[in-house]
């Protein structure tokens, strides 16, 4: 309740709009500023969000899978979210680049420990997770762990990530496997 209170209706309505949307593959642009403070809060916090939330939509979507349904999910009268074949095929459909590329990134969620987090393009681009493909070397996450201190700041400085690309049905870049990354060209 203290979490509505403070974001108030229409803040609501964008956090959990972009919550869902942004792991459903549907573009959608938060307006509200509280929102905004509260993702980035949110995203820092569970490191695994997105994946919780991930195994959710999964479940929710097993109507869709097994029966043939369309769920909405609204609040009052504003749609937040409709799961249908389209998202249930975004979900679990993947293709896997065949080779490695160098990507300008910067790092926007880290955890040295599991070696999880996620990368964006820009300062205000959408994040994407990656994975490892093998454990990164202490020079490594030190600069991830430097580099996210950077955005946190407000600084995109980018590093060059040596990634495979993982795709969605329709080619939308969903998730990253991180072979490498370093702060000087490759």
């Amino acid at each position: 309740m203290e979490l509505v209170k403070n974001l108030g209706t229409n803040g609501l309505y964008d956090l959990l709009k972009y919550m869902f949307s942004s792991l459903l593959g549907i573009p959608f642009i938060i307006n509200n500023r509280k929102a905004k403070k509260r993702i980035r809060e949110l995203e820092k916090g569970n490191e695994d969000l997105h994946h919780r939330l991930e195994n959710a939509l999964m479940a929710a979507h097993m109507p869709v899978k097994k029966q043939g349904y369309s769920i909405a999910m609204s609040m009052g009268n504003k749609l937040l979210i409709e799961f249908n074949d389209e998202t249930l095929k975004y979900l679990e459909t993947e293709e896997e680049a065949e080779n490695y590329e160098v990507v300008d990134v910067a790092v926007s969620r880290f955890n040295a420990r599991t070696g999880s987090g996620r990368f964006i393009t820009s300062i205000d681009s959408t994040s994407y997770s990656f994975e490892l493909e093998r454990e990164l070397t202490d020079r490594e996450k030190m600069l991830m762990a430097d580099n996210l201190a950077e955005v946190t700041r407000g600084n995109f400085k980018p590093l060059k990530a040596v990634v495979k690309q993982i795709f969605s049905r329709d080619g939308k870049l969903k998730r990253y496997k991180l072979d490498s990354i370093s702060d000087v060209s490759i």
